[in-house]
């Protein structure tokens, strides 16, 4: 699902489906940062998924720990912490929410 304010492209929600559920990847541009485009894009794509993947019950995030803005983001939006892992080496955290 893709963003636009007027004619720029303001920000993105991708998904991976990957039973049980599916992984999350959502970025916006800096010059959009901090208006809820992030959040509005993320509820859009919940509501795209329960009509198009009905029996899809569980969305999951993986953030790097060191990028406190997405933490922030994820919590925000009623993520759950699921665990720390790592991923290629970098310290990450797993957040879960059923939807």
């Amino acid at each position: 699902i893709l963003g636009y304010i007027e004619t720029k492209l303001a920000g993105q929600v991708r998904y991976q489906f990957t039973p049980p559920g599916a992984v999350i990847s959502i970025s916006a541009d800096d010059r959009f940062r901090g208006m809820g485009i992030g959040t509005a894009l993320m509820k859009k794509s919940f509501s795209h998924l329960k009509k198009k993947h009905p029996g899809l019950k569980k969305v999951i995030a993986f953030v790097k720990k060191n990028n406190p803005g997405s933490l922030r983001f994820f919590d925000k939006n009623g993520f759950k912490f699921f665990r720390n892992l790592k991923i290629n080496g970098i310290p990450s955290v797993e957040y879960r929410i059923l939807i």
